[in-house]
C-alpha cells in the first residue's frame, strides 16, 4: 500500500532550508501534495503566505486557459492567429495557428515585447507589426520565452472580451478553488510579493542566463517584480503565486472529472506529446504537449528539468531561477518550488531543481 515517507519529506524540507541558509536564495517556498491533499507547504526566508513571481511556470496557467476555451468549443487549435489579431494578417504570420503558439512552433522565439509597452492593445499591435519570422510557422521548434503567449492572450481577449488574467481567474482558477495564484495583480494587492534578486557571481559563463535568452538579461529580470510590471501581468512569465497554489493547480490536472477541462483535453495536455524536436539548449527531445513537458523514459528527464527519478508520465513546467511545478499520475504526487533569487549562472539553479525534484518524487513509498 503506497504511503508518505516521513523521512523523505524531512529531507525535502531540509533541502529547501539549505537553499536559503547556505546557497544565498533570499526566499523560497515549496509545496508537496499527494492525491490532491497537502503533505507539506513551507516557506523559507519569508513569512508564511509569501508570494513569488512564477516566471515561465506562468505559461501553464495561460495555456491551460486557452485549452479551456478549446475544450468549451470557443476556439480551435487550427484557428489562425490572424483571425483574432489583425497585425498577423500578413505574409508568413498569416499561417500561425493556436497550436503553433502553444507548442513553441510559431517561428518568432525572440520577438521583442516589454511588459510595460504591452499595457495597451494599441502598443502591442504596433510591436506585432515589427516582428519578423525566424522560420515558417510549424516548420521548426524553439522555446518562445514570452512572445507566443502575448499573442495567445490577445486571442483570448478577442474571443471572450476578457483580459487573460481575469479570464484565467474566472474560468480556471476560481472553479478550482485556487485564490493565491494570479496574473495581473493590482499594485495595492502586492504586499506579500517577494522582490526578485540576482544572486551568485556575475561573470560570463557558458550558461549565463542573458546569453541563452536575451529576454532574461539580469537588468530585465530585475524588473519582473516591479509593481507596475506585475500589475500588467506578462502572460509568458509574470504570474504571482504561492507554492501551494501552484501545486494545487498542477494537482487539478490529475482529476479528469473535476475541473474546467474535459477529460479528453486533460489527457491530451498531460500525455499527448506533440513536439519531439530537439530542444535548442539541452539537445534532447522537447517532449512538449499543448501545455506541459512530459518526463518520458529515455533517460533525459533531468534535462527536461523534472529530475531523474520522477515517473515517465510526469508532466510539468519550469521557470527561470529554478521554479518548478509538476504532477506524476502514477504516484499521485504534485510538487512546486518557487524562489525570489535568480542565479546568474543557470547551472546552479538547474542542479538545485534537480535535487529538489528527485527528493519530492521519493516521498511516496510502497
Amino acid at each position: 500500500m503506497p504511503r508518505i515517507d516521513a523521512d523523505a519529506v524531512a529531507a525535502l524540507i531540509e533541502r529547501g532550508e539549505r537553499a536559503v541558509e547556505e546557497e544565498g536564495l533570499p526566499a523560497a517556498a515549496l509545496a508537496l501534495l499527494w492525491r490532491g491533499e497537502v503533505v507539506v507547504a513551507r516557506t523559507f526566508g519569508a513569512p508564511d503566505g509569501a508570494q513569488f513571481i512564477a516566471f515561465s511556470t506562468t505559461k501553464a496557467i495561460v495555456s491551460g486557459t486557452i485549452l479551456h476555451l478549446v475544450s468549451e468549443g470557443e476556439l480551435s487549435l487550427e484557428d489562425r492567429a490572424a483571425t483574432f489579431v489583425p497585425e498577423f494578417d500578413r505574409d508568413g504570420f498569416r499561417e500561425v495557428t493556436v497550436e503553433h503558439l502553444l507548442t513553441h512552433r510559431a517561428g518568432f522565439p525572440n520577438a521583442p515585447m516589454q511588459t510595460l509597452e504591452a499595457a495597451s492593445r494599441e502598443r502591442r499591435g504596433a510591436r506585432y507589426r515589427e516582428w519578423r519570422l525566424d522560420w515558417p510557422p510549424g516548420e521548426g521548434h524553439q522555446y518562445h520565452p514570452t512572445s507566443a503567449h502575448w499573442v495567445l492572450a490577445d486571442i483570448a481577449l478577442a474571443v471572450t472580451g476578457t483580459p487573460i488574467g481575469a479570464l484565467s481567474r474566472e474560468r480556471v482558477l476560481a472553479p478550482l478553488g485556487i485564490d493565491d495564484l494570479a496574473l495581473g495583480v493590482p499594485i495595492d494587492e502586492q504586499d506579500r510579493l517577494q522582490p526578485v534578486t540576482m544572486i551568485g557571481v556575475d561573470t560570463p559563463s557558458a550558461l549565463a542566463i542573458g546569453e541563452l535568452f536575451p529576454e532574461a538579461a539580469p537588468e530585465i529580470i530585475a524588473t519582473y517584480a516591479d509593481p507596475a510590471v506585475v500589475a500588467v501581468g506578462n502572460p509568458g512569465g509574470g504570474a504571482v503565486a504561492s507554492a501551494e497554489a501552484l501545486a494545487r493547480y498542477m494537482a487539478a490536472w490529475l482529476r479528469p472529472d473535476d475541473g474546467p477541462w474535459s477529460p479528453d483535453w486533460i489527457a491530451d495536455a498531460t500525455g499527448n506529446i506533440r513536439v519531439t524536436d530537439l530542444d535548442a539548449t539541452t539537445r534532447v527531445p522537447a517532449n512538449r504537449t499543448l501545455v506541459f513537458v512530459v518526463a518520458g523514459d529515455d533517460g533525459n528527464q533531468a534535462l527536461r528539468e523534472l529530475g531523474s527519478s520522477v515517473g515517465p508520465r510526469t508532466f510539468g513546467c519550469s521557470g527561470l531561477g529554478g521554479q518548478t511545478a509538476w504532477s506524476d499520475p502514477d504516484s499521485g504526487l504534485s510538487f512546486c518550488f518557487l524562489t525570489s533569487g535568480i542565479n546568474h549562472d543557470l547551472v546552479a539553479s538547474w542542479k538545485r531543481g534537480y535535487e529538489l525534484n528527485d527528493l519530492a518524487s521519493q516521498c511516496v513509498r510502497d
